[in-house]
């Protein structure tokens, strides 16, 4: 686990978040997705090898929870890894547990929150992608 595959954050004006990633990264790179397990719409883009990604809650869970207690900001910094199985393992040898069960997100990516956040309250996540 050494590279960042996707940071998200969590906004109120996903339209706001879309003109953002456009300057950034051009309009016909961006991607709209809802993922209604997590109540949320967002929006996405790679710059500069890195997935941006934009959530706006539309309905209870921890993205509407977190945009409530801290506001706007990064919800989630994710880390690429080639097998969440074997990444998991290594964190539980490492004392760091996993939060919930795994979860497919976004373009089918495998996703697995562990027990632990950044400064400003930001989750650390496993992200098994395949090509994406």
């Amino acid at each position: 686990m050494n590279t960042l595959h996707h940071v998200t954050y969590v906004v109120r004006d996903l339209a706001a978040g879309v003109r953002q990633l456009e300057q950034l990264a051009g309009a016909a790179a961006v991607i709209h997705e809802t993922l209604p397990g997590r109540g949320v719409r967002s929006v996405r883009a790679r710059v500069g090898g890195v997935w941006l990604v934009f959530v706006e809650p539309v309905g209870p869970g921890a993205p509407a929870d977190y945009l409530g207690k801290h506001g706007e900001g990064p919800f989630i910094v994710s880390w690429a890894v080639t097998s969440l199985e074997a990444a998991v393992r290594d964190f539980r040898e490492r004392g760091i547990d996993v939060a919930g069960p795994a979860r497919v997100g976004l373009a089918g990516w495998r996703i697995q929150d562990l027990v632990m956040s950044l400064p400003g309250g930001a989750t650390v996540q496993l992200c098994e992608a395949g090509e994406s």
